[in-house]
């Protein structure tokens, strides 16, 4: 993320301004509320779920040769230039 980046602008607005807060107008922190109940979701269905991560330090023209066929539901690359493709 830049260092001038503000990170409301990846997370729904709408989502973030109907969030319950003491302070009506403080984005902030309705975002950090919001993104409080986001994870504390995920968590819990990370409780639920089986789950299994395969982290590969291979060239992106390497990876098939790594990877079952039709085993993995996403795909992220991280180039050079700290730029992230998923697939």
């Amino acid at each position: 993320m830049d260092d001038k980046a503000d990170p409301s602008d990846e997370w729904p607005t709408l989502d973030v301004q109907q969030t319950s807060s003491p302070a009506l107008r403080d984005w902030y922190g309705k975002l950090f509320i919001h993104l409080h109940g986001v994870l504390e979701r995920f968590l819990e269905r990370l409780k639920k779920i089986r789950i299994s991560f395969d982290l590969y330090n291979v060239d992106v023209n390497e990876l098939p040769e790594h990877l079952e066929f039709d085993k993995c539901s996403r795909i992220e690359v991280r180039f050079p230039a700290n730029r992230l493709v998923s697939y």
